[in-house]
């Protein structure tokens, strides 16, 4: 019986026909060791693109170090993808961004309806 899920040991056993070493074995583990490993992981590799860009810490990441693929053949930077605000820029009100003028313009601090 596998302690952790509490379910007879036949639910982890597979068909002799499934000769596979993926399919070989389900190993019986707790959530709390597969969410650790996962964030342990996630760390090594953003550590690892981190230091493939040649910054000293994440925190140096910028929109112009990301790419995505648009398309089968054309990828852009995030930078060239997404609008950026400077600091304050919506509430200073001189801000000229079709999308973030017209949402700051709909937003209203004391529901979640837009105004009317």
């Amino acid at each position: 019986m596998c302690a952790a899920l509490q379910l007879p040991a036949s639910m982890f056993s597979k068909p002799k026909a499934i000769t596979s070493p993926r399919h070989a074995r389900i190993i019986c583990e707790t959530g709390a060791n597969r969410v650790r490993r996962f964030h342990r992981n996630t760390l090594r590799a953003l550590a690892e693109m981190t230091a493939a860009a040649g910054l000293s810490h994440p925190s140096e990441l910028g929109p112009h170090h990301l790419v995505r693929r648009v398309s089968l053949t054309e990828i852009r930077l995030f930078s060239q993808l997404h609008i950026f605000l400077e600091d304050g820029e919506l509430l200073s009100g001189t801000h000229e961004r079709d999308f973030y003028s017209a949402a700051w313009k709909l937003a209203r601090a004391d529901r979640f309806e837009l105004a009317a």
